[in-house]
This record gives structure tokens, C-alpha cells and sequence, in this order.
């Protein structure tokens, strides 16, 4: 057997498909397709860290003064107890174990 047929034996029905990635002749052309893909979603993601998530981040971090008056309040009040309270356990934890 040689090289393709033993693969596409091996492996069943993905056989088809590793037998073009494996071939010699076609591995440089998928690999530079691959290679440009990758390239092309990390500017991207490097685009949007430095331009749309600060822009965002100034429009909805607006600072507000919390009060018990509104349900808004009342809820992220409380949800910073609750935060408090497991910090506090978990710095007790890490104290503890090391």
C-alpha cells in the first residue's frame, strides 16, 4: 500500500481529507492558506483592541454614584458585597493552603 490508500485505510472516512494534508505537493498551498487566515484574524483582533473596545468602554463606563433608592443600586450594592465576601474568602483560603 502506499501512502494515501494506507492513510485513507487508517483512518476511515477522514481519510479523503488527511490524504490531501499529507500530500507533499499540496501541503505548502493549505499550509500558506491557513497561515493567512491566522495573520488576517489577529490584525483584525489587534484593530478592534486599540479602536472599538476603548470607544466602548468610554460609553458605557460612565460614573455613577450607587444608592439604595433604585433597583440598579439595590443589585450592584449587593453584588459588591457578595464580591467582597468571597475575596475575603478566597484571600483567607490562599493564606491558609500556602
Amino acid at each position: 500500500m502506499n501512502r494515501v490508500s494506507s492513510t485513507f485505510y487508517h483512518y476511515g472516512g477522514c481519510g479523503g481529507v488527511l490524504a490531501v494534508v499529507i500530500s507533499f505537493r499540496h501541503r505548502g498551498t493549505i499550509m500558506r492558506q491557513y497561515a493567512l487566515v491566522v495573520v488576517g484574524a489577529t490584525l483584525m483582533s489587534l484593530f478592534v483592541s486599540f479602536t472599538v473596545t476603548p470607544t466602548l468602554a468610554s460609553r458605557f463606563a460612565k460614573l455613577e454614584r450607587l444608592t439604595e433608592r433604585t433597583l440598579l443600586g439595590r443589585f450592584a450594592l449587593a453584588f459588591e458585597k457578595l464580591y467582597h465576601r468571597f475575596s475575603d474568602f478566597y484571600q483567607k483560603m490562599l493564606k491558609w493552603l500556602l
